[in-house]
């Protein structure tokens, strides 16, 4: 036999090979425990039943959270005028690194850090306001959490916050550094998915009361979408549900609080983008004021003409990323926004 043919031979037995693999993990992940801590929503009346939600399983039961992909992170070409600001996008804390998972060593370290090189970490909301609360000569970071896995906010079995949680980091570094270090951070939630420990922080006993802790310390909440959806395949009504009820439920585990700022699951943005802005689930309207993107880089200043509150970068907090753009500004420190005098 020619080696032509057992080269093509071969070809044909890695490709049956991988094919196999791959269905075999996709039917291992088709049928995820599922853990709920909403109810389905009720029929709408006068909605026939292809859009009537309680009707519709398939799009509105737990998601699951398939490993995203990014697109890389554009490098500086240009000069803002008016600087740019890191708005760090993490996910989960651990023991060790992987993808999205950063070590709870590594992690203080990023935080120690930004503090030790005059950063001052400010929430979304605030930076989408234009940073009002931020003093002259301060150099904002505003950083992001995603998905509201337990690693982000956990209590131990003595109800003390884990020191190695990422809230229990960023408390830590406030207690020790008052004034340099405020608690500040925002923190997009899911409350519909597969896996539990993404559903408000994975202990469902303590849901209401993590949140309104985080508000009461200073923290910022925001919407992620009842279960991470991929908004682009949705439609308005689908949409609307995603963005509207997951706003509904969480102001009402967190009364008299606001909750403004969202983040596009996936980096899938909606058809139509103004549902990103406003729109009305089950008769009650909703509004956020600002979105920020999956990836894209450090964002422009919200001071710059070509802003936009609806779409602002982040940089994915992997350790080379990180690296990277913390070594750039240290580099060229003119090229960040500082509050002007």
């Amino acid at each position: 036999m020619s080696l032509s043919k057992i080269i093509f031979l071969l070809g044909l037995l890695v490709g049956a090979a991988t094919l196999s693999a791959c269905s075999a993990v996709q039917a291992q992940q088709a049928q995820p425990a599922r853990v709920f801590v909403t109810a389905t929503p009720t029929a709408s009346a006068g909605l026939p039943s292809s859009q009537n939600p309680a009707e519709q399983t398939a799009s509105h039961v737990a998601t699951a959270l398939p490993t995203p992909t990014s697109s890389p992170t554009p490098r500086p070409t240009a000069k803002p005028s008016l600087g740019q600001v890191m708005v760090l996008e993490y996910h989960s804390i651990g023991d060790h690194e992987d993808y999205l998972l950063r070590s709870a060593e590594n992690f203080r370290a990023e935080m120690e850090y930004l503090r030790q090189n005059g950063y001052t970490p400010a929430n979304l909301i605030e930076m989408a306001a234009g940073f009002p609360n931020l003093s002259p000569g301060q150099k904002p970071v505003v950083i992001t959490f995603d998905d509201s896995d337990i690693s982000q906010f956990r209590y131990l079995d003595d109800g003390s916050l884990d020191p190695d949680s990422a809230v229990g980091i960023l408390y830590d570094i406030h207690q020790q550094y008052p004034a340099e270090w405020p608690l500040k951070a925002t923190f997009y939630v899911l409350q519909d998915v597969n896996g539990p420990q993404r559903i408000l922080f994975g202990q469902p006993e303590f849901a209401a009361q993590k949140l309104n802790w985080l508000v009461e310390q200073g923290f910022e909440v925001g919407s992620h979408t009842i279960s991470h959806f991929y908004l682009e395949e949705g439609d308005g009504y689908e949409v609307q549900y995603q963005l509207g009820e997951s706003q509904r439920l969480l102001e009402e585990l967190i009364p008299g609080y606001k909750v403004r700022s969202f983040a596009v699951p996936f980096g899938s943005y909606p058809l139509n983008l103004d549902y990103l802005r406003e729109g009305v689930w089950d008769g009650r309207p909703y509004t956020y004021d600002t979105n920020v993107a999956a990836w894209g880089g450090p964002s422009i200043s919200p001071h710059d003409p070509d802003f936009d509150p609806y779409d602002i970068s982040r940089v994915v907090a992997e350790p080379n990323e990180v690296a990277y753009w913390f070594d750039y500004f240290e580099q060229n420190p003119e090229l960040y926004y500082t509050v002007p005098q």
